[in-house]
């Protein structure tokens, strides 16, 4: 399986095209046709080259985030059950408040801890998410919010890890 192209910081993309014979510039163009374009094919990466494209096609894939069912609540938070390329399904949540959007993502497949009010424990922990499966579902999420003119103005992080650093690294793509 190819790496997720979400699972690259911005120095590892930078490193990755240095390697390939590419300009490191280009990295700040790829960055915003993931982050602020957020498109899902490098073949719509029209201001790259051809060959370009072909190379990030054969060494990298988008993380799949397949809904299998979302609800929505009258207070309009939006629930998502993800189903992921292993079979494995995760939630997200959207939380809109007076104050901003709230992002809800897991970092896990499930949970070892055992919470009696919660789901995602009822199976055990399958798996820790890639950083680019987290940063997916932000991704997920912020093309929602795309439709209504809207932005993720926080992100809370559900199951364990260290995931935290890597996504707010890529999270730049949201500010405003």
């Amino acid at each position: 399986m190819k790496p997720f192209i979400y699972d690259l910081t911005f120095e590892q993309l930078q490193e990755w095209l240095k390697e390939q014979g590419e300009p490191i510039f280009r990295a700040g163009q790829i960055f915003d046709w993931l982050y602020v374009k957020r498109v899902d094919d490098f073949q719509e990466m029209s201001n790259l080259s051809k060959s370009l494209r072909q190379k990030l096609e054969d060494s990298f894939q988008f993380v799949t985030l397949k809904e299998i069912t979302h609800m929505k609540s009258q207070d309009g938070t939006y629930k998502f059950l993800f189903g992921l390329h292993d079979d494995h399904a995760i939630e997200t949540v959207i939380m809109k408040h007076s104050y901003g959007n709230s992002i809800c993502v897991t970092t896990q497949v499930g949970c070892r801890v055992g919470c009696t009010f919660c789901a995602s424990t009822l199976g055990g922990l399958k798996r820790n998410l890639t950083a680019g499966e987290i940063v997916a579902q932000v991704v997920a999420a912020q093309k929602i919010l795309d439709e209504s003119e809207e932005r993720v103005s926080s992100i809370v992080i559900m199951g364990t890890g260290n995931r935290l650093k890597i996504m707010m690294l890529r999270w730049h793509f949201c500010a405003s």
